[in-house]
């Protein structure tokens, strides 16, 4: 259910802005690739069958990158800087995000 809500907003905003603002066709296609696979990304990791706080690390640290992402499409491909401001600390937090949770897995392994 989230692969499909989440595909269906982020194909919706890339038919509706992103794909009228790319003039290259090789462009486009690497930008349609990369949102269908931000979207299994975090559906994948809200799928995931693991306890609870490293599950949830692991979904916020992915939902971090994906907004980093979407503040950089907007600045990028629209020229808007819209929350831009936001992007390098929503990125740096998603990588904390995402090593706080592989090591919230890793002592709770070994423990």
């Amino acid at each position: 259910m989230i692969l499909v809500v989440l595909t269906v907003l982020y194909v919706a905003y890339y038919l509706t802005f992103l794909r009228p603002a790319i003039s290259d066709s090789v462009l486009n296609i690497a930008v349609l690739v990369y949102t269908l696979v931000s979207c299994v990304s975090l559906s994948a990791a809200a799928g995931l069958s693991i306890p609870s706080p490293t599950k949830v690390l692991f979904i916020i640290g992915i939902a971090c990158l994906l907004f980093s992402d979407t503040l950089i499409s907007f600045h990028e491909f629209l020229h808007q800087s819209f929350l831009y401001e936001l992007m390098m600390p929503t990125y740096f937090a998603s990588q904390i995000l995402v090593t706080a949770a592989l090591l919230n897995r890793k002592i709770k392994a070994d423990a």
